[in-house]
């Protein structure tokens, strides 16, 4: 049966659970240690001069919030890594349009192959800067860097708008859209600050 304590700092009430009791615990609201419930009810003490560290308690919502924000970061590497796919293949395209088919065209079509070859180049560009700031962003994002959210911003932006990305654009948009919905919520702030200092 869950154990009812309140923060002596904020005075906030929480459940917590029997196998808690007698150790101590953060508050998820303000990050202060406080005692949970009866030392009787404690498991065996740890060794003389062992420090025991405070459990984190968390709530239902901050869970959630915290696991969409780990969806939003691994969305991020997984497109991250097929944008860079992407860009190599566009690089081949590039090659292809400036090197290997010019020989077998018309004269008359070279100069469009050129412009085709360096649009398939800065595509590729593109594709690897996106690329980058994705797994960054959702590298930040899974280790909650202070720097997270305001880089899955950019990044989420920037997934919206990659229209060169060719066929891996539906699966940015996704991402980029997702991203953003996580991390403008309240709660996703909070939880990317994460409790303050004791």
């Amino acid at each position: 049966m869950p154990i009812e304590i309140q923060c002596p700092t904020c005075g906030k009430a929480w459940a917590i659970a029997d196998e808690l009791a007698g150790r101590p615990v953060l508050c998820p609201a303000c990050g202060a240690t406080m005692g949970a419930g009866p030392a009787a009810a404690a498991p065996a003490a740890p060794a003389v001069g062992a420090a025991q560290a405070p459990e984190v308690l968390l709530t239902l919502a901050q869970a959630g919030t915290l696991m969409q924000i780990k969806m939003a970061a691994v969305f991020n590497i997984v497109v991250g890594i097929l944008n860079v796919l992407t860009a190599g293949l566009m690089v081949f395209y590039a090659v292809m349009f400036m090197v290997g088919m010019p020989r077998e065209m018309p004269h008359d079509s070279a100069g469009a192959l050129k412009v085709m070859g360096i649009l398939s180049g800065v595509a590729a560009f593109l594709s690897v800067v996106l690329a980058v700031l994705q797994i960054f962003a959702g590298a930040y994002l899974v280790m909650r860097k202070p720097a997270a959210r305001t880089l899955g911003l950019v990044a989420g932006f920037a997934s919206c708008v990659s229209l060169w990305g060719l066929c891996v654009w539906p699966l940015s948009l996704a991402t980029g859209v997702y991203t953003l919905i996580v991390l403008f919520r309240g709660s996703t702030k909070q939880a990317l600050q994460g409790p303050p200092e004791a």
